[in-house]
């Protein structure tokens, strides 16, 4: 980020004196940056090729020209993409954010993306999901502001980001459907909230879960509807609040939604078979309850038949 600053001080006539601000940039310089720019944009790494680089502002471009499209955005304006040549490197310098356990983070606030992206022959692979990705975050914060930003649901936010990411990530695909079949699916209430305070194995399956229900709702309600849910949520509304008046449902309800249309393959049926899939569901959750109700309702049931007498022994 750029710094600027300044003294003001009184001398010993009590008269206000101020200094011309100084400006400077403040970044790490652990390492020989290159750099590279085009437009709005520059890129700036330590290892790799060039050819890697202008790559990267190729996936750059292209990412930014779908996500504006889309969202109906402006472009994301001045933008530094700092590119780490390990993910060691690149979380020794967020130890002060308290968040160095990330391979790549967007400060959307001053217009910076830090990416860590070894030279090796899977680079480009990664930079297709970690540019569009964190280019998602930023474009999201220059459109809706700091508080509107703010104000999103962490699985909408993170759901969009992976949607936009050009390069399918076939580990989200398998983690919900072990989730799915052993009935470990995240509330997407939990999702609402950032999801800093979840293990490793939960946030995988945040991250997989947000991809799949944000691919429901494009499918489903469009990018209309997406819009409009953005809105809703940008203008401080709660997160079960901000969808019932963009869409129309309660969470639960939009829970259950995606939940069926999951069951059914990504399909979105409608008739009896929708209908079954939806109560199959209903029941799986109470299951656990109607288990417990049966086991405290039981012993008075036996008790009950146990003190009635046979018919035969009724007196006539």
């Amino acid at each position: 980020a750029e710094l600027t600053y300044w003294w003001t001080y009184n001398d010993a006539g009590g008269v206000t004196h101020q200094t011309d601000p100084e400006t400077f940039l403040y970044e790490d310089n652990r390492f020989a940056w290159q750099e590279l720019q085009e437009g709005a944009l520059t890129l700036r790494w330590v290892a790799g090729s060039p050819e890697q680089m202008v790559a990267a502002l190729d996936i750059a471009r292209e990412a930014t020209s779908k996500i504006t499209a889309q969202l109906r955005t402006e472009d994301p304006g001045e933008l530094k993409v700092y590119i780490y040549p390990s993910a060691a490197d690149l979380q020794a310098a967020l130890r002060l954010t308290g968040k160095e356990w990330v391979s790549g983070i967007t400060l959307p606030s001053v217009g910076v993306i830090l990416l860590a992206v070894p030279p090796t022959e899977g680079a480009y692979t990664q930079m297709q999901a970690d540019i569009p990705h964190e280019l998602t975050h930023q474009i999201l914060y220059r459109d809706l502001g700091d508080s509107g930003y703010n104000a999103l649901p962490t699985w909408l936010v993170e759901g969009l980001a992976t949607v936009f990411e050009q390069r399918a990530v076939a580990l989200r695909a398998t983690l919900l459907e072990q989730a799915q079949q052993e009935g470990r699916l995240l509330p997407l209430a939990d999702l609402c909230m950032p999801f800093y305070a979840l293990d490793t194995e939960q946030l995988q399956l945040a991250y997989a879960e947000s991809h799949s229900v944000v691919t429901y709702l494009q499918g489903v309600y469009g990018w209309s509807g997406v819009r409009e849910l953005l809105q809703a949520y940008a203008d401080g509304r709660e997160c079960s609040v901000g969808i019932k008046h963009a869409l129309g449902i309660d969470l639960p309800v939009f829970e259950r939604q995606w939940r069926t249309w999951l069951e059914q393959g990504g399909r979105v049926t409608g008739g009896g078979q929708q209908l079954w899939t939806t109560t199959s569901l209903v029941l799986r959750d109470l299951a656990p309850w109607l288990v417990l109700a049966g086991i405290l309702i039981l012993p008075g049931i036996l008790a009950g038949l146990g003190r009635r007498a046979p018919k035969s022994e009724l007196p006539v």
